[in-house]
C-alpha cells in the first residue's frame, strides 16, 4: 500500500474503448536511523494509474496535497500493486519507471 501525499493533480484521459483512467503523482518517505544512531529520510516519488469508476472517483475528488497528514484527504486511502516498466523518453533511450496500479481506496483510520 502507498500512503503519502498527492504530489499533482488527477490527469483523466479515455482509452479508445471509452475506459476513464487517472495518472497522479504519490510522494511517500522513509525515515529509520543509520547505524550510527543518526536520523535518515529519503522521499520517493511514485506514479500511480486508477482506472474505470475509481479513475472518475479520483478525478473528482482527489488533488494536489491531499495525503494522510493534511485534511481533507486524511481518510483516504488507496490500495493497489507495485508495478515497474520502462517507458521510452524524447530520445528513445529506456527509462525505468516505477508505479502502482490500484484496485480499491477507502476510509483510513489514521487521525
Amino acid at each position: 500500500m502507498i500512503l503519502g501525499n498527492i504530489t499533482r493533480d488527477p490527469e483523466m484521459r479515455t482509452t479508445p474503448a471509452g475506459k476513464a483512467v487517472v495518472t497522479l503523482g504519490v510522494a511517500t518517505n522513509r525515515r529509520w536511523t543509520n547505524a550510527s544512531g543518526q536520523k535518515q529520510e529519503q522521499a520517493e516519488f511514485h506514479n500511480v494509474v486508477l482506472w474505470g469508476r475509481l479513475a472518475e472517483i479520483a478525478n473528482q475528488y482527489l488533488a494536489k496535497g491531499f495525503g494522510p497528514h493534511r485534511r481533507p484527504a486524511s481518510d483516504k486511502n488507496m490500495g493497489g500493486t507495485g508495478r515497474s516498466q520502462k517507458i521510452p523518453d524524447r530520445n528513445h533511450r529506456r527509462e525505468h519507471a516505477d508505479g502502482a496500479e490500484t484496485g480499491g481506496c477507502g476510509k483510513s483510520d489514521r487521525q
